[in-house]
């Protein structure tokens, strides 16, 4: 049959206590009282071991809430940087578009000043600036 720790500590409290209340009928009074303290101290012994222990138990337990709570923090964090990556992309393509459109803007009120100039040729004018226009934008138009 095998004990658990807590029923060998307590087998183990229990025959200190008799050897310490016991006549020494066996041994001589001072090889009784030496065997009760060695006994007892080793019992002291395993009662700070188990306190140390109990204290361990506690700080691991709240390491790993602690380790849990950052895991949690860690994983709104980059769900928060995931999130605003795709803000910014989208941000940066209406910049785009908007940065496109002022330039057809801009190219379509230069044609309207050109064809007013009797002295530009109207063809070439609309030719280089959609070219132009082409160039800045990127686009295939």
């Amino acid at each position: 049959m095998s004990l658990s720790d807590n029923e060998i500590i307590k087998d183990f409290e229990e025959k200190v206590n008799f050897i310490g209340s016991m006549e020494d009928v066996y041994l001589n009074e001072n090889q009784g009282y030496a065997l009760y303290c060695a006994m007892n101290n080793i019992l002291d012994f395993i009662n700070r071991q188990k306190a140390e222990v109990s204290v361990l138990r506690k700080l691991l337990d709240k390491a790993e809430t602690e380790m849990n709570n950052q895991s949690e923090n860690i994983k709104k964090l980059t769900e928060d940087y995931y999130s605003i990556q795709s803000t910014l992309a989208k941000m940066s393509t209406g910049v785009q578009q908007a940065k496109a459109e002022a330039i057809k803007a801009f190219a379509e009120r230069l044609k309207q000043r050109f064809y007013a100039c009797p002295e530009v040729n109207d063809y070439v004018a609309n030719v280089y600036i959609d070219n132009l226009v082409k160039e800045m934008v990127g686009d295939a138009e």
